[in-house]
């Protein structure tokens, strides 16, 4: 049982003391490292889930494998309100945790990743070891690294590590952004003198080795994990997770793997270790692919090569003339050479004739000599491997051609092109030959062929199911259209059902009926399909407008199917939909005949051609009906003109969605339509602004419910910083002359627009205050409440957004740039600069140290009053002193100050020894001035100078953070 064990006093008291410091540090070069584990590609075989135990407290919950889970590409962590039991101990909860099987040493980690905001709970990314692991039958000492997003606050990350069991070095980052809305990099460099903790490849944090100050050293796994903590004055008191988990994209490293005695697998059982493959004749594969942009491919004496300079994109070499020999058999053997100078991953898919779940892969298993583990993905499809420079292996695959998935097709090959983006590769060349198969069964197989269709009437013996009555399209008349195509389909009509068959599929051949007398009056259409074939089928819609404009002419807006939205492509055009074996659907595409695309000409469907090679299956689809229907508003009529607003350049914002799974975001034209089917809880859109709003106060945005039903709004401008309950900036909002609501304690400007209406909302914000400037603009659409609304369906335009500066100037800034040397006991920065901000942080000041900082003064004729603003960054009350220093020291002091105050309260002064004094709570802000007085013995003004927390006249170590900002001499 592998367990982690915690210091657990020692880390959570140095928790709730440590800081958030924002010392400068020195660039270092981006991370490096090749996927441990990317969760595009489902689940990995490297990593697997902690199942059964638990860490004891204050981590509150038992680690259940149930709580991992793969989908939409990504790993997902969960914590269930559920008791588990551990060593007679009952917890309340369990949680999810997912680790390494391998050990790594010193290099590079980085993790893609979104925490969970939920009060109470932690989200981590760390490497951890301790006696539980031996290496050569001795135990290994508790190291670890962290990396750890509290979820009350998830503006910030906190970094930390243990050494041989002693932790307490945890650092509080702030990120500038809420971590929990997108996902981002974090990752550290792990070196035997240095660790370097980054955030989006700059660095964040470093603590370097020294004598009194030892770092990590003994190789350990890397873990994620997400959990409640029953240390509330730390994390908040946990309460439930309302549905909330901790994803991650894919887990990156470029250290040396090792493994803890007794985890190195034992090498797989070959399941073609019996066959004598020398005897078996090769099968005769012809190899093409239809990205020729990326691959070229070519044959000699029955090698085919390869050859690439950059992949990505899924792109695919596909094998032909291999099926029949295929469904005969169990296993293949595929000889592959690496014949670059740099490493190669290739995936071998056996293709099936039906897609079920995710994949149409009929893998099972995989091996190569060489290799100890071979993944494969039986969610997503695929056997791995890793070829090394100049490697050759004979990658042997099993398969099943006897399931739900039917019968073997082809073969696919992904090289290095396993990611969603393109990357250069130096010298890329694949060579495949020898594709051998054989049958370990002991019997023979058949496989599991799909008849052609209509080839037995008694297959389907239950009459056809009549459609739902329908109130919008009934009474609507179906179209009668002709439709001609590619000589790839044949087509027949009977009966108004248009009938397309087909015995293989490629080259995007379509189908089409001219709809431009019938679709330019109208901007919904409604397309009725049933699959009659007994594999299922990949389809493609397009209402097709007269002018391409980038890589597409396709009007497409929006699609669903029986209620479930459909993917729509807004760069290449199209709405897709796959069409299981017998079933039937009524896809009903929006679309916008008002674009640059210009009007409606055809209607276009791709049946299984969305790839250049041929796809060799029986294929048989209907068209029922195609309806056309005027479901929005028509185009509106020019407004006023608006001297103010009409001048102003609208900005070109992408909004993306923070759950893409309710919020369907696309874009044309300037225009971004939102359309959902439920709202769940403050599920918003957002777009980055923060380079846009430098000197303005006011934004002004159009927004348009396209539904008919009315649609509660809210519309944040986001701060830097959550101050009290939010980091909202708006001040006032209206529309027209009509004031808009606006909660200046939790955020936001809230109005309902009724079916159909469209608005202008101005908002006013303020980047003045304490929550820093503006970074995002966020849209709140019918999720304002405490729980989802399951049956909340809309679509929602948002347009036309444009910034201004219409409020009063901004006051001149009358605050002195001063220069603060280096200092032992502080870390200021920036040091030896000339600043008007400077930021302090400090570990383990003695309370009687009275060490210092400062600044010297020049030019202070005249000068009687120092105003300075201080923000105490830390969770504990710092004490903070002020000194205003003469030229000559009278008595016990140089000191000048004569009174001080913090807004219209006197602070205590000291007449004897010197300085005004304050006690600053926690995430407290405070402006704090100074009366001091030239004209006495001690001289005119030299020097100013600071103490924090070194002034409490006891022996009790301290750490902390403050900023001091706008230094005012009048």
């Amino acid at each position: 049982m592998q367990k982690r064990l915690f210091l657990i006093a020692a880390t959570v008291g140095a928790l709730v003391l440590s800081g958030c410091g924002s010392k400068k540090y020195p660039s270092v070069n981006p991370l490096q490292g090749d996927y441990v584990a990317n969760f595009a590609d489902g689940e990995s075989n490297e990593i697997f889930a902690s199942d059964g135990w638990s860490n004891g407290q204050p981590f509150n919950a038992v680690w259940k494998k149930e709580n991992v889970s793969y989908s939409d590409g990504k790993m997902h962590l969960s914590i269930k309100d559920e008791e588990a039991v551990d060593n007679e101990v009952t917890y309340p909860h369990t949680a999810g945790e997912a680790r390494t099987h391998k050990l790594y040493g010193y290099g590079d980690f980085e993790v893609r990743m979104k925490p969970a905001k939920v009060v109470g709970s932690v989200s981590t990314f760390f490497t951890y070891t301790d006696k539980w692991n031996k290496t050569n039958g001795v135990e290994n000492k508790h190291d670890e690294i962290d990396i750890e997003f509290i979820g009350k606050d998830t503006t910030k990350v906190q970094f930390n590590y243990f050494v041989d069991g002693v932790g307490g070095h945890e650092h509080f980052y702030n990120l500038g952004f809420d971590a929990s809305e997108e996902f981002h990099n974090y990752g550290f460099r792990w070196e035997e003198d240095c660790i370097t903790w980054l955030v989006d490849g700059k660095t964040a944090y470093q603590v370097k080795k020294t004598a009194k100050n030892p770092l990590p050293s003994m190789p350990g796994r890397i873990l994620s994990s997400y959990w409640p903590c029953s240390a509330e004055g730390w994390s908040g008191k946990f309460s439930g997770t309302n549905g909330k988990t901790t994803d991650y994209e894919w887990i990156k490293s470029n250290a040396q793997t090792s493994y803890a005695d007794g985890d190195e697998p034992s090498g797989p059982v070959d399941p073609g270790d019996e066959v004598n493959w020398s005897e078996i004749t090769p099968t005769a594969v012809n190899w093409s692919t239809a990205r020729e942009d990326i691959y070229t491919v070519t044959e000699t004496n029955g090698v085919t090569n390869i050859a690439y300079e950059e992949a990505g994109e899924w792109a695919n070499v596909v094998g032909n003339g291999a099926a029949d020999a295929a469904n005969a058999n169990n296993v293949m053997n595929i000889t592959l050479k690496n014949n670059s100078s740099t490493k190669s991953t290739v995936r071998v898919d056996i293709q099936g004739t039906t897609k079920v779940g995710n994949t149409d892969c009929l893998n099972t298993s995989a091996t190569a000599e060489g290799h100890s583990e071979i993944y494969t993905d039986t969610t997503w499809g695929g056997s791995k491997i890793e070829l090394a420079a100049n490697e050759e292996v004979e990658f042997v695959i099993n398969y099943d051609v006897t399931g739900e998935k039917g019968a073997a097709r082809m073969l696919l090959l992904f090289i290095d092109s396993l990611s969603d983006n393109k990357t250069a590769h130096a010298g890329g060349s694949i060579s495949v030959s020898k594709v051998r198969f054989a049958n370990t069964t002991g019997a023979p197989i058949t496989p599991d062929i799909p008849d052609d269709p209509g080839d037995d009437p008694g297959d389907d013996p239950q009459p056809e199911q009549p459609d739902p009555a329908d109130p919008v399209w009934d009474p609507i008349q179906a179209e009668d259209l002709t439709f001609t195509g590619s000589d790839i389909y044949t087509i027949t009509k009977d009966n108004g059902v248009t009938k397309v068959t087909y015995s293989s599929a490629s080259n995007w051949g379509t189908i089409y009926a001219n709809v431009a007398s019938i679709a330019n009056s109208k901007d919904t259409v409604r397309v009725s399909l049933k699959n009659n074939a007994k594999v299922s089928s990949e389809i493609r819609i397009d209402i097709q407008g007269t002018t391409k404009v980038g890589n597409s002419d396709c009007l497409n807006v929006s699609a669903t199917a029986n209620g479930e939205t459909l993917r729509t492509d807004n760069e290449w055009g199209g709405s897709f939909i796959t069409l299981a074996a017998g079933a039937k659907a009524n896809i009903v595409i929006t679309y916008d005949r008002s674009s640059e695309k210009g009007a409606a000409t055809n209607l276009l469907i791709f049946l299984d051609s969305m790839q250049g090679t041929a796809k060799e299956m029986a294929g048989e689809v209907e068209i029922r009906s195609v309806k056309f229907a005027q479901l929005g508003e028509e185009p509106e009529q020019p407004g006023e003109t608006d001297p103010v607003w009409d001048p102003i350049q609208a900005e070109d914002l992408t909004f993306n969605a923070s759950d893409a799974t309710m919020y369907n975001v696309a874009k044309a034209n300037g225009v971004t339509t939102v359309t959902y089917k439920s709202a769940k809880n403050w599920a918003n859109v957002s777009a980055e602004i923060d380079s846009l709003v430098a000197n303005k106060d006011t934004v002004r945005l159009t927004l348009k419910n396209n539904s008919e039903n009315a649609t509660v709004i809210r519309v944040d401008v986001k701060g830097q910083t959550k101050v009290g309950n939010t980091d909202c900036l708006n001040t006032t909002a209206k529309v027209g002359e009509t004031v808009v609501p606006t909660d200046t304690n939790w955020g936001g400007s809230t109005l309902t627009l009724t079916a159909g209406q469209q608005v202008n909302l101005v908002i006013e914000f303020d980047q003045t205050t304490e929550k820093g400037s503006a970074t995002h603009l966020l849209v709140y659409i019918d999720s304002l409440q405490g729980e989802d609304k399951a049956n909340a369906t809309g679509s929602v335009s948002i347009s036309d957004v444009k910034f201004a500066k219409l409020g009063e100037d901004t006051p001149a800034d009358q605050s002195t740039a001063l220069t603060f040397s280096d200092q032992t006991a502080y870390t200021v920065s920036p040091a030896n600069t000339p600043t008007k901000t400077l930021d302090v942080t400090y570990t383990d000041m003695a309370g009687n140290s009275y060490a210092n900082f400062g600044a010297g003064l020049s030019n202070m004729e005249g000068k009687t009053k120092f105003t300075v603003t201080v923000k105490n960054n830390g969770t504990e009350t710092v004490k903070f002193r002020i000194d205003i220093q003469g030229e000559t020291q009278v008595g016990n002091t140089k000191d000048i100050n004569v009174s001080a105050k913090c807004g219209e309260d006197s602070l205590y002064t000291d007449d004897t020894w010197g300085g005004s004094f304050i006690d600053i709570a926690a995430n407290a802000t405070v402006t704090v001035e100074v009366t001091f007085d030239q004209t006495t013995d001690r001289g005119a003004a030299t020097f100013l100078m600071f103490m924090v927390d070194s002034c409490q006249g006891d022996t009790v170590t301290r750490s902390g953070s403050v900023t001091l900002s706008n230094f005012i001499f009048a």
